[in-house]
């Protein structure tokens, strides 16, 4: 079904006269047209119109006018000069002109400012404006044929960055020295940016948000990483684990668990299944190794943010749907002493499963540097 299908049948279901998308990743996602400087100056957005009836219409800066016409796929444009006053008073107009100022407006609420909601509102007094972002979240989260090769891209050269820093590890580097080589060796891939960089060895890698630090690795340490660029808009998430030397049988064993788990965990990630069961699935193979759970989700969706909807956490009720690319993620910390941390990209297909995120063939056995 193409886009503007799924959107006027979701605009229908929800019984809106029209849908205002102005976040950052929303407002990339309808028009097409990717541009990083938007993140920089979120006090200049640009917001699609998609009115239930009718085509839709791309509000933007002016400055950005040349950019847009070029990669805009929505060729209505109309140009503002400022910042979210007149963005808002742009909209307000073209709204009127749609003859929908006054009608039920879905709006990606969780994605805008105070100041943008509160100008809307001021400017719309006669608007039902109802958050309109778990409607855009799910249509987002089921990708065309163009995004998927994108994310693949994108997760491919990330796992080209991650297994050459482990290939080129010396003994004596610190933890900033590996962060270092990640970072170069993903600009290298084509990357426009780093996403983010959490890394730690040993006891330093069991916080979820560790960062690295000025102190060298040592023989027997566990090192994780989990580490993610931006690809012309489009985010990676990969996270790995290696040990310095030999590993101890316990170490080899944890590594092999989570491994295991994580290859059962991706097998189930197939259309029609409950995200709460799959939840629930890792859990109990965690109990079935004798380890301990603690993990508030096993994985999350992946697109023009790296942590998009469905997150995969208990209780929830979403079924994953055909074409939708996740991120499968298994995490251990043992006693408080090491993290083990896997991740892939996937891509849920009815035929079953598809990772895109190797380059090379999954280890089974903890890889080894230094």
């Amino acid at each position: 079904m193409r886009l503007s299908e799924r959107i006027e049948r979701a605009l229908a279901l929800a019984r809106l006269d029209g849908l205002i998308a102005a976040s950052i990743e929303n407002a990339i996602w309808l028009s097409g047209a990717y541009n990083p400087i938007r993140r920089m100056i979120t006090e200049r957005p640009a917001i699609v119109l998609w009115p239930a009836n009718g085509p839709p219409t791309l509000i933007a800066a002016s400055v950005e006018e040349a950019f847009l016409r070029e990669r805009s796929s929505i060729p209505d444009l109309r140009l503002y000069k400022g910042t979210i006053e007149a963005a808002v008073s742009t909209l307000s107009d073209a709204l009127r002109t749609r003859g929908v100022a006054s009608g039920r407006l879905g709006l990606d609420v969780g994605g805008v400012s105070a100041p943008f909601y509160l100008e809307l509102r001021r400017r719309l007094p006669e608007a039902e404006i109802v958050d309109a972002t778990d409607l855009l979240n799910r249509l987002r989260a089921v990708k065309n044929e163009q995004e998927i090769a994108l994310l693949r891209r994108a997760a491919l050269a990330t796992d080209r960055a991650e297994w050459s820093t482990l290939d080129a590890f010396q003994l004596g580097w610190t933890e900033l020295d590996v962060g270092t080589r990640l970072r170069q060796a993903l600009i290298a891939e084509g990357a426009e940016t780093i996403a983010h960089l959490l890394l730690g060895g040993g006891a330093r890698g069991v916080a979820a948000h560790a960062e690295p630090q000025d102190i060298t690795l040592q023989q027997g340490e566990v090192l994780r990483f989990d580490f993610g660029g931006v690809f012309r808009g489009w985010y990676s998430d990969i996270a790995k684990t290696a040990v310095l030397g030999s590993p101890s049988p316990r170490q080899r064993e944890l590594y092999r668990v989570v491994q295991q788990v994580l290859d059962r965990h991706i097998a189930r990630l197939r259309p029609g299944v409950v995200v709460g069961e799959l939840h629930k699935s890792v859990a109990h193979d965690f109990a079935q190794a004798g380890l301990e759970f603690r993990a508030p989700h096993v994985g999350h969706g992946i697109g023009l943010s790296v942590h998009e909807w469905p997150i995969l956490h208990e209780g929830s009720s979403a079924s994953l749907e055909a074409d939708m690319v996740l991120c499968a993620e298994i995490i251990h910390v043992e006693a408080d002493r090491e993290r083990y941390h896997l991740e892939e990209v996937v891509w849920v297909r009815d035929s079953g499963p598809e990772v895109v995120s190797r380059s090379r063939v999954a280890p089974a056995e903890i890889p080894m540097i230094g």
